[in-house]
Parts: structure tokens; C-alpha cells; sequence
């Protein structure tokens, strides 16, 4: 039962402490938490294994009770513990759980109460959804509620208005995110100018719309889905730090804004850092650290997103040790099978870091013990995500020595990238794959200078403007190797080249 498991393993310790707590004391509730534990310190057994850890037999239909019950329990816990890890943020949902249960009782004034907390605490976390629902389910019984008709009626158009402007919102974002994830898993990428007159046909802010963090959060979130796919992460820089200026210099974020907050500032960081604007990237991801920094629970993945953006930097200015401590930090605290995106890209990174400062074994082990296959990677992380790891794995084998392994992964990689090379922006890549098999088949073509005039004339580098951060430590390790010289200074080096602080040499 794979929704089960993922409950389970999404649990912190503490949580799976409290939940043994809430879980009950009778026959059937021992029983339950054996399986809960089992899942737990088992988390690859079979249910055949786990029924006869149970029952001492493969007893079918009691286990998929006893899951049932589980799955009831920890859906009613998560509800606690929602509760709990927001209690510094106003939570409409329980009030509004409260008052609908009131309200089927006729407990009118109470349900009157708890139907106001939940209006006022939707409103302040900006949540129009719930909003609209708490609305319409006092439409019919405002007299017996006390409510007054035409104030309420009054805010309740005003939330109509901005609930159907959210629905356009959030149906551009998934149009466009869905569009730019199968891209992605093909290799290829959106057209820029098209898909932005797409989301501006399907959504423009309003004068109201523009101050509120809710809305303009989730529109810096579709904008950015076209960056990613197009790589126009100048432009998205521009329109992320214009918005995000706009919002704090109108007095906009409210405590309950936080998370959308630190998001947005993330959003932004990462943008200059693939700008190499890093000193700026730095201070927001400081700043978004210091929001979260107070707060009694923090979501993981903010914070492992902050993390690895913070190492990324550190990786591109000589501060590779520090990128290594906190990449082997957020990764010891990965959970049994948690297929969080940002893990697997943690993953890649640290080998990547560890090749940087020199520990080749352990850039090894990193890149060799992935929780996917290739074709699950891909599905999860696109087709040019899977492209850097396996151009990686092709450096690994050729600085090892292995050329029959490395010509027999190049051959692969040809023929599983060929509609992949075809796409404009990856053009280079096959370039780029056909000088490395010039040096899988001799590796001592790079001391010739035919090799190093065939390199200059295939033009792989673009200004340094205009060139993907990302795409120039595979041409340093090309570089490094022709002029013997440490990949990871050359690396540095073309950074410097990448910022405008010197011209490039080699």
C-alpha cells in the first residue's frame, strides 16, 4: 500500500513517538503499531514477510484490515499534526472543521464563533479556496448563525471575485508546469516568447492582485517554470526581484506570509546564482533563513532547498569543503525510500563537489548508489537532468582509466540522446560528446595540437553573458585535461570569466 508507506516514512522521529502515543492501547491498536513499526525498520519486506511477522502465516485478509485501521490512524494523526506544526501561523482549516460540526448539531452560536476564527484565519492566510467554502456553507443558515446578509453577502462577492481569478491562476500554472515536466522528460524545452503570451492571455493581476503575496507568489512560480525550461534565468531575475521589491516596499508580507515569503526569495537566489551573481544570492538566502530561522517547525524541503542553493554558491567560490559538510548533512537525514526531487539533485551534486575536492572515491560511491534506475530518474527528473549524470559517470570511468567501459557508456549515451542533440540548446552537447570519444579511444590526443585547434574551432563557449552556468564545468574538465592542469582551478578560473572579473585564457 504505497500511500501508506509514504505516511509512515514521512514521519520525523518525534512524530513517530507522538503517533505511537496516539495510536491506543487496546488489542487491535498493539497490533497496528507492530505493523507501523515493522514498516518502519522494514522498509523493503514484501507483504508476505510482514504477514508472517504478524500472524506467523500469510493471513491476507486480516493484514489488509490491520493496514486499513493504520492508514485511518495516521490519516487522523497527520490532521494533529498539521495543527501542531502551524501553531504559529492561523489555521482556518480546524476552526472551519469545528464549526461545520457544530453546525450539523445546530449549536448555532458556537458554530457562529468558530465560522468567524475560520473566515478570519482563512483571510489571513490568504487561503480564497477555503474561503469561498466557509462562505457557502453558511449561505443557508446565516439567520440562525446571527449573521448580518448584506455585510456578509458583501465579503462574500468581494472572495467570489478574487477565488475565480485564483482559478485562472492556478489553472495557467498547471497548463504551463505540465507542459514544461513533459518537455523536460523528452528533452526538450518551451518556446519562450509563446508560452509567456499563453500565461498572459490566461492571467494578468489586478491593481489588488499586485499587492497580494498570494497571488503574485504564484505567478513568479509560473514565470519561473518557463525560466527553467528556457534557461532565461536573466529575465526571470529581473521580473522575480521587481516583484519581490514591489511587494516589501508596499508593506505586503504579513507574519502569515512567511512561507510564501522564503520562497519567493529562494526563487530569486537561485536565479542570480545561475546568473553567477553570488554575493547577491547569498543575502537572500540568508534573509530566508533568518525568516524561518524563529519558527517552531520548518517544512524540510525549504530548508534543503536553501541548503543546496548555499552549497552551490560555496561550490562556485572556492568554498568547496563548507558545499561538501552541508550536502552530507541534508543527505544523512534522508528517510527510507523519501523520493524527494531535491534529494536526488543533493545527490548529484555532492559527487560533483567531491570530484572538486579531489576525494574521487567517494565522488564514486555517490554517483554509484542512486535510489533509481535511469528510467525512474528520468521520469523524475527530466531527460537532461539524467544527461549531466551520466556525462559525470563517463568522466568517472575515463579518469579511472576504463576505457572499454567509458566507450561502451558513450556509445549509449549516443544513441539514447540523439533526439535530445537535436533540440537548439543542446546542440553543443553532441559537440562536446564527440571531442570526449576522441579521448576515450587516445587519451594522449589531448597532448597533440591538432586536438587543441579542433576544440578552438568547434567555438563549444559562448560570451560569458550568455553562457549556462552549468554547462561549463564539463568544458573545464576538457580544459584541465589539455593543459594538465587541476580541473578544479580551471573551473574557478572560468567562473571568474563567467562574472566579468577577467578574461579567459585557454
Amino acid at each position: 500500500m504505497a500511500t501508506l508507506h509514504e505516511l509512515i516514512h514521512s514521519l520525523d522521529r518525534y512524530a513517530c513517538v507522538s503517533f505511537r502515543e496516539f495510536a491506543g492501547k487496546g488489542k487491535k491498536d498493539a497490533l497496528d503499531l507492530k505493523l507501523f513499526d515493522y514498516y518502519l525498520e522494514f522498509p523493503e519486506a514484501p507483504a508476505s514477510e510482514l504477514m508472517q511477522k504478524l500472524y506467523g502465516t500469510e493471513n491476507r485478509p486480516a493484514f489488509k484490515h490491520t493496514q486499513k485501521r493504520l492508514l485511518e490512524k495516521l490519516a487522523r494523526f497527520y490532521q494533529l499534526l498539521r495543527t501542531y506544526e502551524q501553531h504559529d501561523v492561523p489555521d482556518p482549516m480546524s476552526e472551519y472543521h469545528v464549526a461545520t460540526t457544530l453546525l450539523h448539531k445546530h449549536a448555532w452560536e458556537g458554530a457562529a464563533t468558530f465560522f468567524r476564527k475560520a473566515e478570519e484565519a482563512a483571510v489571513a492566510t490568504r487561503n480564497y479556496n477555503l474561503l469561498e467554502s466557509i462562505y457557502t456553507t453558511q449561505l443557508p443558515h446565516l439567520t440562525d448563525l446571527g449573521v448580518d446578509c448584506a455585510a456578509f453577502l458583501a465579503r462574500r462577492e468581494a472572495n467570489l471575485a478574487r477565488h475565480q481569478s485564483w482559478c485562472r491562476l492556478s489553472t495557467a500554472y498547471s497548463v504551463l508546469n505540465e507542459r514544461q515536466k513533459a518537455a523536460a522528460r523528452e528533452g526538450k524545452a518551451l518556446n519562450r516568447e509563446a508560452a509567456l503570451d499563453e500565461a498572459r492571455r490566461m492571467w494578468r493581476p489586478n491593481a489588488e492582485e499586485a499587492r497580494d503575496p498570494a497571488f503574485m507568489h504564484h505567478f513568479v512560480r509560473l514565470i519561473r517554470r518557463i525560466a527553467v525550461s528556457t534557461k532565461s534565468y536573466k529575465h526571470f531575475e529581473l521580473f522575480a526581484g521587481r516583484t519581490y521589491r514591489n511587494l516589501v516596499r508596499k508593506g505586503a508580507f504579513q507574519p502569515a506570509d512567511i512561507a510564501l515569503q522564503v520562497d519567493m526569495l529562494y526563487m530569486l537566489a537561485h536565479a542570480q546564482y545561475r546568473n553567477a551573481r553570488f554575493d547577491e544570492a547569498l543575502e537572500h538566502i540568508a534573509t530566508a533563513e533568518a525568516l524561518i530561522g524563529g519558527r517552531p517547525v520548518v517544512p524540510v524541503t525549504s530548508v534543503r532547498k536553501l541548503a543546496a542553493l548555499r552549497a552551490s554558491v560555496y561550490n562556485y567560490t572556492g568554498r568547496i569543503h563548507e558545499a561538501v559538510k552541508l550536502m552530507e548533512q541534508e543527505l544523512t537525514r534522508r528517510k527510507p525510500h523519501e523520493t524527494d526531487r531535491e534529494l536526488l539533485n543533493i545527490q548529484l551534486s555532492l559527487a560533483a563537489y567531491y570530484y572538486n575536492a579531489r576525494e574521487y572515491k567517494k565522488a564514486v560511491r555517490t554517483l554509484n548508489t542512486f535510489p533509481h534506475d535511469n528510467n525512474v530518474l528520468t521520469r523524475l527528473m527530466g531527460v537532461e537532468w539524467r544527461f549531466k549524470k551520466e556525462l559525470f559517470e563517463l568522466i568517472s570511468f575515463y579518469d579511472r582509466g576504463h576505457y572499454d567501459e567509458a566507450e561502451s557508456h558513450l556509445k549509449r549515451m549516443r544513441t539514447y540522446y540523439s533526439t535530445f542533440f537535436g533540440e537548439e540548446q543542446y546542440a553543443r552537447a553532441k559537440v562536446y560528446l564527440s571531442h570526449v570519444a576522441d579521448m576515450v579511444r587516445n587519451p594522449n590526443i589531448v597532448n597533440t595540437d591538432e586536438f587543441r585547434q579542433r576544440l578552438k574551432s568547434a567555438q563549444l563557449e559562448r560570451p560569458h553573458d550568455h553562457e549556462d552556468l552549468q554547462a561549463i564545468p564539463f568544458h573545464c574538465w576538457v580544459t584541465s585535461k589539455v593543459f594538465k592542469r587541476d580541473y578544479y582551478e580551471v573551473l574557478l578560473h572560468a567562473i571568474k570569466w563567467k562574472r566579468g572579473e577577467m578574461e579567459k585564457k585557454d
